[in-house]
């Protein structure tokens, strides 16, 4: 397999911040709901517009290319989830399947997707830009597992799912990726499309802890 990406342009950098301000998030329309639905309790807030990089390494080469870039190793363990030295992690997909989130690029700067489809040039792997493909829902509050808990059909419970631990499933028969990402925050990242349902969910399953 050949570097396969979807680069419209070999060093593509973050608009500047007047074009960036007609930005929409998947949620930007559900902030208030969000925020109505939310209490001390559990809240529920979108984390719009992080860098989602797709990776695919296929031998020790490729692997080597984009861990310099990152300036972490790709994690090689079922859910685990690497901190990164700039801001955000990757997680383990699959054995050679990762999903690096990063925070939104400044204007101007050039974009993570850019410098690793760069480092992993004809090597045996893949860069996939999924920035617009996800949100992500961040999930926090003594009450936020259990409300997972309700529609999710696997164990939640620290010693399974423990903090960094990140895992593809269902939450009502949609796709996400699950991560926990503090003792009581987690975060879905539903594709942008299913956004809407997904909230919507959370939001039912909150509402005996709202004040």
């Amino acid at each position: 397999m050949t570097a396969n990406t979807l680069s419209l342009a070999p060093h593509q950098v973050q608009p500047s911040a007047e074009v960036l301000a007609f930005r929409v998030s998947p949620a930007a329309h559900l902030a208030q709901r969000l925020s109505e639905g939310s209490s001390e309790a559990v809240s529920l807030k979108e984390v719009p517009f992080a860098q989602l990089v797709g990776l695919r390494a296929k031998d020790d080469d490729a692997r080597s290319a984009l861990e310099a870039v990152l300036g972490a190793a790709l994690p090689t363990t079922v859910g685990a989830r690497v901190a990164l030295p700039a801001g955000g992690s990757v997680v383990w997909l699959s054995p050679d399947e990762f999903l690096v989130i990063a925070p939104d690029a400044a204007p101007g700067e050039e974009l993570l997707f850019s410098r690793l489809e760069t480092a992993l040039g004809s090597l045996s792997g893949q860069v996939l830009d999924l920035s617009a493909n996800r949100t992500i829902l961040e999930l926090s509050g003594e009450f936020a597992r259990d409300v997972l808990e309700k529609t999710i059909q696997l164990d939640l419970h620290p010693s399974v799912f423990p903090v960094g631990y990140t895992v593809q499933t269902l939450l009502e028969n949609t796709g996400i990726i699950l991560s926990r990402t503090e003792e009581n925050t987690w975060q879905v990242l539903p594709r942008a499309s299913f956004t809407v349902h997904i909230a919507g969910w959370l939001l039912d399953g909150m509402r005996e802890y709202a004040n």
